[in-house]
């Protein structure tokens, strides 16, 4: 069982890391005023330094920050926050089966230091509007429901246009689409190693469906 990547370790790294990526007064370029004051509010409180303290911050570090705060509001709201890779884990250890990860923390690092400043500022600013504004929080739910279901189901044009149509479209084509070619190779590399067993791949629907899918370079490939 090969799933994309260590979950919990990439949270570790991505939560207290700092100096990773692109420094906040870097992407602050990018943002008006409001918003700066609004996220340092948020990430600091209603402190003297809190915007001094935002600027130090290093981008990724802040977006994974405001992120984790996704989670609980739609709990408040009633709404599943959980994912699949705890229970694929548990199913894999349960089954007695060998379970690797297709990618390491490091690397997935490599692509995120590649995404502009500006870009960053563009997911920071989808995510505090997903915080603040509830009919957009459970919008945002609801088009991550339609994608699993159309990832489900096979239907690659849906997942297109899911994906499109996502507030983080621009900041997916550097950590998404960009690592295709790198997750393919390293899947290659996996079944070659193992070519008298049967593997399990897990990746994001995000991976499976469009130009440069992950799919479509196996594909490619003979598989």
């Amino acid at each position: 069982v090969y799933l994309e990547a260590d979950q919990l370790a990439i949270r570790s790294l991505f939560s207290t890391s700092l100096n990773m990526v692109s420094s906040m007064s870097s992407v602050a370029k990018y943002l008006d005023e409001p918003t700066i004051n609004l996220i340092a509010e948020k990430t600091f409180g209603k402190q003297a330094d809190s915007v001094d303290r935002l600027l130090n911050m290093d981008a990724l570090v802040l977006l994974n920050t405001l992120s984790s705060n996704i989670p609980g509001r739609l709990r408040l709201l009633g709404l599943p926050d959980y994912g699949l890779d705890a229970e694929l884990t548990m199913s894999a250890r349960f089954l007695n089966k060998r379970l690797d990860y297709i990618e390491t923390s490091e690397d997935q690092l490599r692509f995120f230091q590649m995404t502009p400043a500006e870009v960053y500022a563009g997911a920071i600013t989808f995510v505090m509007k997903l915080f603040q504004n509830e009919s957009d929080a459970i919008l945002y739910l609801n088009k991550n429901i339609s994608l699993t279901r159309a990832a489900a189901s096979g239907d690659e044009e849906a997942i297109v246009s899911e994906m499109k149509s996502d507030g983080f479209n621009e900041f997916n084509k550097y950590t998404i689409t960009d690592r295709n070619e790198s997750i393919t190779e390293k899947i290659v590399s996996r079944l070659s190693e193992n070519k008298d067993k049967s593997a399990f791949v897990a990746l994001g629907a995000a991976h499976l469906a469009g130009e440069g899918s992950v799919v479509q370079r196996l594909k490619a490939k003979g598989y």
